[in-house]
């Protein structure tokens, strides 16, 4: 299953999706996270609160990784936070294998990340 939508903030994905998303996630080996690089180019204290909705919408899966945004990101800090809290993976993109939008992973990135979400 796919819960996104390109180009949407993190509070977006809560409102459309949490809702669809909460009372399937048991039956998900792993759920991959990627929210909070569409957050804004400032802090805000907001983030951390849908984050962790985000993360609630989840809680009956198996494992959960997030995919972290830039360090060009606010809510990078606060995606960390909330993945800590909940002994979830924090996917750091390697910049040599980012698109040179700095944001999305290149071709090899992609390959990358599908190598690792394997071994899960």
């Amino acid at each position: 299953m796919v819960a996104a939508l390109n180009g949407i903030s993190t509070k977006q994905w809560v409102r459309q999706f949490s809702a669809t998303v909460e009372p399937i996630a048991s039956a998900f080996e792993v759920v991959l996270i990627s929210l909070g690089s569409n957050d804004g180019k400032l802090p805000d204290p907001m983030t951390y609160q849908y984050l962790a909705r985000a993360r609630k919408s989840v809680a009956h899966a198996k494992r959960v990784i997030w995919i972290a945004p830039g360090p060009q990101f606010p809510a990078r800090a606060q995606v960390q936070a909330v993945a800590m809290i909940h002994g979830d993976v924090v996917y750091e993109r390697p910049v040599e294998q980012l698109h040179a939008d700095s944001v999305h992973f290149s071709k090899a990135g992609y390959q990358r990340i599908a190598s690792v979400l394997r071994s899960f």
